[in-house]
């Protein structure tokens, strides 16, 4: 699907926001992309495997998830999903991801000594494998555990084991020193218990040395959480009540090595805020009539510096960086929309947000969306 967006007020970059990213190309007033999705799969009594180039989500989180989420463009997988009994699930898949690193050993030149001669550059083959294992012990009780592996180089033949801790891999294989991944550990749950409550949690572990966090030594621990909850029927029927709160600390999701980190077209693959920022949110959803839904919220965001990684490493004890070090950037936003399913799937949306957004670096931030600013949408759908 080929699509647009035009006019004065387009966010080109959508780094800071829950938009999917996209890899774009100018156009008069705007931006142009393409958004590609297809499938074929195999499927048997319990599981399936396919090859995919479409969005999946991994971790709890309804406003943004720290594992995978929709943030980045859709990439090439295999993917395994496994339901061998009703309470254990089992999640793979092994992905082509575009490091957007020039590799200058594949860099040819095309029609030598000629006026059409030109350079035409590769990018380092980038790629990522991950797990996650689900159990459901009890009915209102899910909990999962997996872990992920971004390298670049060859494809690795180990990558496509699916029962692996792959970061283990490096050093077993003789890796470690020379193509040395990027692995992430991460934990989920959810409880829904009692009988109108959900709460949720997500860990992301991107570095740790269990050694120094047992001396109480954090500053080598790179985490990002997520905690939250849902009440069903909250006073009156049909109306529901969601408080969300993320907290990514410092390098989540970047690497010494820029063709290893946890991105897909330079858009993270986990949560969109990004490393060094935090998110709190409350939420009203409210079904008044069968077809008719009104949502109403608040939304506060923070995103401090962004310092180069060189300070995550070598440098780390020429700067005291706390969380959310200067220059940040704060969002307050205060929204309110309604759904109407007239018929089915013709669908009218109409909704209304003022934000109020400040930032210490103003070059990072488009101008537009600077200050107080009030936004109207309206749309009609059939069939999306």
């Amino acid at each position: 699907r080929d699509k647009g967006e035009f006019g004065d007020n387009v966010d080109k970059e959508k780094q800071f926001t829950p938009q999917t990213g996209a890899w774009t190309k100018s156009a008069k007033n705007g931006i142009e992309y393409s958004d590609v999705k297809g499938s074929i799969t195999y499927n048997w009594g319990w599981g399936n495997v396919g090859l995919i180039k479409d969005y999946f989500s991994w971790g709890h989180g309804r406003f943004g998830q720290l594992i995978l989420s929709q943030k980045a463009p859709s990439f090439p997988h295999i993917r395994l999903n496994l339901k061998p009994v009703e309470w254990l699930r089992f999640y793979y898949f092994h992905g082509w991801l575009n490091s957007q690193v020039i590799d200058s050993s594949r860099t040819v030149i095309e029609y030598p000594g000629t006026l059409s001669e030109m350079e035409k550059e590769t990018f380092v083959n980038k790629y990522i494998a991950a797990n996650l294992l689900t159990v459901s012990p009890i009915s209102w009780l899910d909990a999962s555990i997996g872990n992920s592996f971004v390298y670049s180089g060859d494809l690795r033949a180990e990558m496509f084991i699916p029962f692996m801790f792959f970061k283990f891999l490096d050093h077993n294989t003789g890796q470690g020193s020379v193509n040395d991944g990027n692995g992430t550990l991460y934990f989920d749950v959810s409880v829904k218990f009692p009988e109108t409550f959900q709460f949720y949690s997500t860990v992301f572990i991107d570095v740790t040395e269990i050694r120094n966090v047992l001396e109480d030594d954090f500053s080598n621990t790179w985490v990002g959480y997520t905690f939250g909850g849902k009440k069903v029927d909250l006073f009156i029927p049909n109306l529901d009540f969601i408080v969300e709160y993320t907290r990514v600390n410092l390098w989540v999701y970047e690497h010494k090595l820029r063709s290893t980190n946890y991105k897909h077209i330079n858009f993270v693959m986990g949560h969109w805020l990004g490393q060094n920022s935090d998110q709190i949110r409350l939420q009203f959803n409210y079904r008044l009539l069968r077809g008719l839904k009104f949502k109403f919220y608040f939304e506060r965001l923070r995103k401090g510096g962004m310092e180069e990684i060189y300070y995550a490493y070598g440098g780390k004890d020429e700067k005291n960086l706390n969380f959310l070090y200067s220059p940040v950037r704060e969002d307050k936003i205060f929204g309110f929309s309604v759904r109407f399913e007239y018929l089915h799937d013709l669908i009218l949306e109409g909704d209304y947000k003022y934000s109020d957004i400040s930032d210490q670096d103003e070059s990072r931030t488009p101008t537009f969306l600077l200050g107080s600013n009030h936004t109207f949408g309206l749309v009609l759908h059939y069939g999306m």
